[in-house]
């Protein structure tokens, strides 16, 4: 029989938050720790890591043979159904053995046709090539955890916006690519939501977080430098704040119509229900519209 580690014990570490008149006392508090990087706090994440390792050994064998049956259930070479887009088909593809999707489109030869339920995206020797956008494969490579929260490609079809969350706190950094030169463009947005929305070929909406890590602001960044006016908000080179608000009962996201003629940002009260949803903003006038 394997020998049992003894169990990890945190230590106790006095924390007072003063809130609402009241001081609650919380002795685990240093156990928190967004950036992942306080020495104490990885060792015992690892102490209690290896103790469950210590006492769940002698299942190990049954747990190989369970998963190696899930697995083989399971099609790993498969690819979504190709979405029609403009003068591509868009899709994911799975790779035998492979644990992340490749974002991937081909071209579609005769684009002059109507858009049909009946749609057949050509493959074989004879098909248009397959062009990978983004392979999260390589891209998981250099981090212990990746996620793609969204992947959006624009209007025109050459810039493609990711957002990545590399620790697992639904913190994401935004990337802005070449959809074929498959390079940089622009610098990354950090600490951001994963809500994007391409509001034209050239211009990205994105939300950002408050302090306690919630929606909170609806930002517009531009990629070909060029100026708006939005509403009384003028903003040059970079990015502005398109909608903000203070309280901290209500939360942000982005819906957009398609084809692009509207980004509605709602804002939605923590404790309201779906149809309870306020606050659009329209496209191309740029107005808004306050249903708060």
């Amino acid at each position: 029989m394997a020998e049992t580690r003894s169990t990890p014990v945190a230590k106790k570490v006095e924390h007072a938050m003063h809130m609402f008149g009241d001081v609650r006392v919380d002795n685990y508090y240093w156990l928190r720790d967004d950036s992942r990087c306080d020495p104490d706090m990885l060792s015992y994440l690892r102490a209690e890591n290896e103790y469950a390792d210590s006492v769940m050994s002698g299942t190990q064998p049954f747990e190989n043979q369970l998963f190696a049956e899930i697995r083989g259930r399971i099609k790993e070479d498969d690819i979504t159904a190709p979405l029609r887009k403009g003068p591509y088909y868009y899709y994911k593809k799975n790779l035998q053995g492979k644990e992340y999707v490749q974002h991937c489109r081909r071209l579609i030869t005769d684009n002059k046709t109507e858009p049909s339920v009946h749609d057949t995206m050509p493959t074989g020797p004879d098909a248009p090539s397959e062009h990978i956008i983004l392979d999260e494969n390589i891209k998981a490579q250099e981090h212990g955890y990746y996620r793609i929260g969204t992947c959006k490609v624009s209007p025109d079809h050459k810039l493609v916006a990711y957002a990545e969350d590399i620790k697992g706190d639904e913190i994401y950094a935004v990337h802005v690519i070449d959809s074929e030169a498959l390079k940089p463009v622009g610098q990354p947005l950090k600490g951001v939501t994963c809500y994007l929305q391409w509001a034209g070929d050239d211009a990205l909406v994105y939300v950002t977080m408050d302090e306690i890590l919630r929606p909170d602001k609806s930002n517009i960044v531009a990629f070909m430098f060029l100026c708006y006016r939005f509403g009384c908000i003028s903003w040059g080179q970079n990015k502005a704040v398109m909608y903000a608000f203070t309280t901290r009962r209500m939360i942000c996201f982005l819906l957009i119509s398609t084809p692009l003629r509207a980004i509605s940002i709602y804002l939605l009260h923590q404790k309201a229900r779906p149809q309870d949803l306020s606050s659009r903003l329209m496209c191309p006038s740029l107005r808004m519209d306050s249903r708060c």
